[in-house]
């Protein structure tokens, strides 16, 4: 009975404390920033299709490895310091124009440094066609830059309607390039015509939208105006760029211990993991962290249940997301990807519980962020890096398996803390932390076991079938099991996500 009266408690915190305004902008910039994901994923999708018929393999291979580079220049292009306007309590006019002109200065830096090491590039790739690919697609950079301040502003005020449609607009507006370059035989370069309008367009758009205006002059510029950001936005930088290292060492790790066959196996599975869980934690992180940020001005005690509320949000998301992946593996590899790829439902065996790990971990970042804790947030990335870069290259030198067990064991250590980390800043039992996940694994431990009675009973139908119908009555179960278990709480969270 204690239990249980601890457990209704929490609930009551997570469902009722929350400010009704805070409530209603958490589902309000989450369904916006969802929106804006949706119409972009999309629009790739489509690309994709279209694009496919008009260009070369080849072409798209150049592609994929001159925007290899551009991402790892993005992960640092502002430096932090749009992260670090949107958590700060006040922003002055000065400040915003001294980071508008440092971010100016460092997406042409950035731009102008690959376009020096272009040939260099080209000669390690052994394709000349390499260089003038990335030249061209380095403009990308000061384009998108120049509108980092005016997204960051718009992202501080929770303005996520208009950034969907800005960013909406982007992507539809860099699809039609494309599309139209290829028609006119562009080749590669309508791929690069892409990225260069959707940055464009989108950086104009916040700026149109923003309000703000860059209209002081050079000489007014105060550098200790942009030297008190610097101890944030310095540490969020780093930890954006040693996060991007261990995103990529465990491909790295394999490929070189593994080989090529075994690489692109486990790429296949690390998709079909990801792919889903990106859209979702994403979007939630990125609609949470300014209301965590303005909420921190009352003290860590107020973003408590904010940061309750928006977990509860992802797990009862990606709880039952990453049961059904984990249960249907070999009809999901099968309808996907096809029947050749049998070494991948092994390895979701052990990558499906990873992906709901990484959904509860992947809030600690805008938690860190919104309570002014960069330091803690850079060891954290640090200790990732070390972490899962460890564990791959200890499996690897066995096999892919024992690779990928590891790389579970070394997520649930981290996950174990940075709950730890969480509960000491925000002032949380370690009970009631685990009750904000509780009824999601709750009802996808219910949903599992009907799932897989029904998965037993359909042995005999098509693979494809069988999927459908288990994905169908087993989604139909979740919603009926919190529903029924959970009433409160799945009444406000219904409420808020049909909130204009």
């Amino acid at each position: 009975m204690p239990c249980l009266r601890e457990f209704q408690t929490t609930l009551h915190v997570i469902t009722r404390v929350v400010p009704a305004p805070f409530t209603v902008n958490i589902f309000r910039n989450v369904k916006w920033a969802g929106l804006s994901r949706i119409v972009a994923t999309a629009c790739q999708f489509i690309g994709l299709l279209v694009l496919s018929r008009l260009l070369t393999p080849a072409e798209f291979g150049l592609m994929a490895v001159a925007v290899s580079f551009l991402a790892l220049a993005n992960v640092v292009k502002d430096l932090g310091t749009a992260a670090a306007i949107i958590q700060r309590e006040k922003v002055e006019h000065r400040q915003i124009f001294a980071v508008f002109v440092a971010n100016v200065v460092i997406g042409m830096g950035a731009c102008l440094m690959l376009i020096t090491f272009a040939p260099a590039i080209a000669r390690i790739y052994e394709d000349a066609a390499l260089a003038d690919v990335i030249r061209v697609l380095a403009v990308a950079l000061p384009l998108s830059t120049a509108g980092a301040v005016h997204q960051a502003l718009l992202e501080r005020g929770s303005r996520f309607r208009r950034l969907a449609v800005i960013e909406g607009i982007g992507a539809v507006s860099g699809l039609i390039a494309a599309v139209t370059a290829a028609i006119h035989g562009l080749g590669v370069f309508s791929l690069v015509a892409q990225t260069l309008t959707g940055a464009a367009v989108s950086s104009l758009g916040a700026i149109m939208a923003s309000g703000w205006r860059p209209n002081l002059t050079l000489k007014s510029i105060v550098i200790k105006d942009l030297m008190a950001l610097v101890p944030f936005s310095a540490r969020v930088a780093m930890a954006n760029l040693v996060n991007f290292g261990a995103r990529n060492a465990d491909v790295l790790i394999v490929g070189k211990l593994l080989g090529a066959a075994v690489t692109g196996a486990y790429l296949v599975a690390l998709k079909l993991m990801l792919f889903p869980l990106q859209l979702v934690t994403f979007v939630v992180a990125r609609a949470a962290y300014p209301l965590m940020s303005r909420a921190q001005e009352g003290g860590t005690l107020a973003v408590q249940p904010i940061f309750l509320h928006t977990l509860a949000i992802i797990s009862t998301i990606t709880a039952p997301m990453m049961t059904l992946l984990w249960l249907l593996r070999e009809e999901v590899v099968i309808a996907l990807v096809g029947g050749r790829w049998t070494l991948v439902p092994q390895l979701l065996i052990w990558m499906a519980p990873v992906g709901f790990i990484q959904s509860l971990t992947s809030t600690s970042g805008s938690l860190l962020m919104a309570i002014n804790q960069p330091a803690t947030l850079l060891r954290l990335s640090w200790l990732t890096l070390i972490a899962f870069a460890g564990a791959f290259a200890i499996g690897a030198s066995f096999d892919l398996k024992t690779a990928v067990q590891l790389y579970l064991a070394a997520n649930c250590a981290y996950l174990l803390i940075v709950g730890k980390l969480i509960c000491r800043y925000l002032g949380l039992s370690p009970a009631k932390l685990a009750m904000a996940i509780a009824p999601a694994v709750a009802c996808s431990i219910g949903m599992a076991a009907i799932s897989l009675l029904l998965k037993w009973k359909l042995m005999s139908f098509p693979s494809g079938h069988r999927l459908a119908v288990v994905c169908s009555l087993g989604g139909l179960a979740y919603v009926g099991l919190y529903r029924l278990t959970f009433k409160d709480q799945f009444q406000r969270l219904i409420r808020g996500a049909i909130v204009k």
